[in-house]
């Protein structure tokens, strides 16, 4: 969604973008207090899913414009690659929302500069792509990598637990995990 310019501004392509940037990442922030307030209802089990049946090419295509000028400050290349032109599911576009900013800032953040983060999507078991560009697969799988150190097997098994940490050798920083908990409970 862009910014819609309601002055008349002599603003150059440059600025335009950054101001745009900056609109769609305030909208961010706004949904993203809404989710400290969910927090809550997560951790007792209180949370309703309000599904609605979206394509989830679009819906992921717009994820990863929100953190391309992330990337672009990391020196990092962001891509989606979906393996469809259309894939439609019955999701709750909020949590999902929630779910893929928490896996991709994660990605983004222990990730070295000129390293590679990729979204990707997939149908699932029972799901079919369709060269009509419209599917309805009843499952699918979404995948995010990245050329980061990764995480060692003996973490592995721990990093969906709240506020678990795993230390970084390389950096004299820790890892903070605590985002992951909460997809885990969402997912």
């Amino acid at each position: 969604m862009a910014f819609p310019l309601k002055w008349n501004s002599p603003l150059d392509e440059t600025q335009k973008k950054q101001v745009n940037y900056v609109f769609r990442n305030t909208r961010r922030l706004e949904r993203i207090v809404k989710q400290l307030f969910e927090l809550h209802k997560i951790e007792n089990a209180q949370l309703k899913l309000r599904a609605q049946r979206i394509d989830m090419v679009g819906f992921l295509a717009e994820i990863t414009r929100l953190f391309e000028e992330t990337a672009n400050e990391r020196q990092l290349h962001l891509s989606f690659e979906p393996s469809c032109d259309a894939l439609m599911a019955w999701i709750d576009p909020d949590k999902m929302d929630k779910v893929m900013f928490n896996l991709v800032l994660n990605a983004l953040k222990f990730t070295p500069p000129r390293g590679l983060v990729t979204i990707s999507l997939t149908p699932g078991a029972g799901g079919e792509k369709h060269s009509t560009n419209h599917t309805d697969p009843g499952s699918f799988i979404i995948s995010v990598s990245d050329t980061g150190s990764g995480t060692s097997p003996e973490h592995v098994t721990r990093i969906f637990e709240r506020f678990y940490q795993v230390e970084n050798k390389d950096k004299d920083e820790h890892r903070h995990r605590h985002r992951i908990a909460p997809c885990q409970r969402i997912g």
